[in-house]
């Protein structure tokens, strides 16, 4: 029955409610009309149901209630979405069925019949010369490998560097590949160079035991013990060799010129090349942020930027979280994503959706966690973590998500994940529709 609901009015021609403000100059409030029973109704007392023992088993649709009521209701946000006028309440509520879609398409995992020689540590999209994406595949015996995403029947090694591939990285139409050595060695090409790769070798007394690199257009960053090196020109021998503290296990570029440093010793700096003397500005020490229950140290092994000012940190101890980049004069996170099960391993899976609205990371337990990057909420992906084989045996993996990467094609978009050695796709939706 309609009631009067305060900053509404009740449109008895519509049979509808609307703003207070959108009422026409000169109507006189209507009320919703009462029926001949309503006077009845209110008469008559409502019987109690009797009380359930606890013997009593739960009713399945009343616990199956109950479990729905832990995610998005999509049918409760698509009618808020209908009747809301607020532009920032349509926001929230298009974003809550993004979130109940994307839950549901998750749980869907298909493993790709193809096996390496080693288990794969590292995944990226490459441009080739034909306008194609290619999937770039590294492991832990050093060997690089090619696949065509949309037709993965067969992986093409393209190079073997000797020693476990830790980063392959890209940006623009420059692609670079990082091991750990030693000696460490890096490989590079472009999108417009068929089958051309530039390797160079790093000797041990410039940097040991590379776990990371980033490029930025011609620029390429990497990071291993004790200190960084930067090429401005990936292709030229010049570089400026950076020296830390602690081992630098992740690093981040905001710019051609800015660097943003995440070491062993949980200390996260920023650090400017054109500074002459190499100096760097501490933003957080996520050691001591927030260590109530004095956990340790909490090594950074993951940063990315989102949304033009948030810094996405992931720690080893579990912690995932964004720092804002405008105003660091404390070390409270803006966002505090909680679930995050973490692994004595450097190595675990995560990536962004394009659109910057979903982190997808792999925990310690073998499974498979998405949050929001808009409320900091915890999707519900049951049975993500299951990967279904082609005749049709499900089997729990054992074995943690160690690399991630979403590709798109012309229709739809895919998060790619590797286990061991095998590898598993989750198809995510029409692309551009909820990602």
């Amino acid at each position: 029955m309609p009631r009067d609901l305060p900053g509404l009015y009740w449109d008895e021609e519509k049979k509808r409610y609307f703003p207070i403000s959108f009422r026409p100059a000169g109507s006189t409030p209507t009320h919703p009309a009462a029926t001949a029973s309503q006077p009845q109704e209110h008469g008559k007392r409502r019987r109690r149901s009797p009380r359930r023992t606890s013997s009593d088993s739960p009713s399945p649709k009343r616990q199956h209630a109950a479990d729905d009521a832990q995610s998005p209701n999509a049918w409760r946000s698509f009618n808020a979405l209908r009747g809301s006028a607020l532009t920032v309440h349509r926001r929230r509520c298009v974003h809550e069925l993004e979130m109940g879609c994307l839950a549901e398409g998750v749980s869907k995992v298909e493993n790709i019949p193809i096996s390496f020689d080693g288990p794969i540590t590292a995944l990226c999209t490459k441009i080739t010369a034909n306008h194609n994406k290619q999937l770039l595949i590294g492991d832990m015996t050093g060997w690089l490998y090619s696949l065509d995403p949309q037709d993965p029947v067969a992986a093409m090694r393209e190079f073997g560097l000797r020693s476990q591939i830790t980063s392959i990285t890209r940006s623009g139409s420059v692609c670079m590949v990082t091991s750990l050595g030693s000696p460490a060695r890096l490989l590079a090409t472009r999108d417009d160079a068929i089958g051309l790769w530039v390797l160079r070798e790093i000797p041990p007394t410039i940097c040991s035991d590379v776990w990371c690199g980033q490029v930025w257009g011609r620029r390429a960053t990497v990071g291993g013990r004790k200190g960084l090196i930067c090429f401005q020109d990936i292709e030229r021998d010049s570089y400026i060799r950076l020296q830390q503290s602690s081992d630098i296990l992740s690093l981040c570029l905001q710019d051609e010129n800015i660097t943003y440093i995440g070491m062993r010793n949980g200390v996260i700096s920023r650090w400017d090349s054109r500074g002459a003397t190499g100096k760097t500005d501490m933003i957080v020490n996520m050691s001591e942020a927030h260590d109530s229950a004095g956990r340790g140290a909490a090594s950074v092994d993951h940063l990315r930027i989102v949304h033009g000012y948030e810094l996405l940190v992931r720690t080893m101890r579990g912690d995932l979280e964004t720092h804002d980049l405008r105003f660091l004069r404390d070390q409270a996170p803006i966002l505090q994503l909680k679930g995050h099960v973490p692994s004595y391993e450097s190595i675990l899976g995560i990536a962004v959706d394009p659109g910057e609205k979903f982190i997808f990371a792999g925990g310690g337990d073998s499974r498979l966690r998405i949050w929001s990057l808009k409320t900091g909420q915890l999707l519900p992906t049951h049975g993500a973590d299951v990967p279904v084989t082609l005749d049709g045996h499900i089997a729990r993996p054992t074995q943690p998500i160690r690399a991630m990467e979403i590709v798109e094609d012309d229709s739809k978009a895919y998060l790619w994940m590797a286990r061991g050695s095998s590898l598993s796709k989750v198809d995510l939706g029409l692309r551009g529709l909820f990602i």
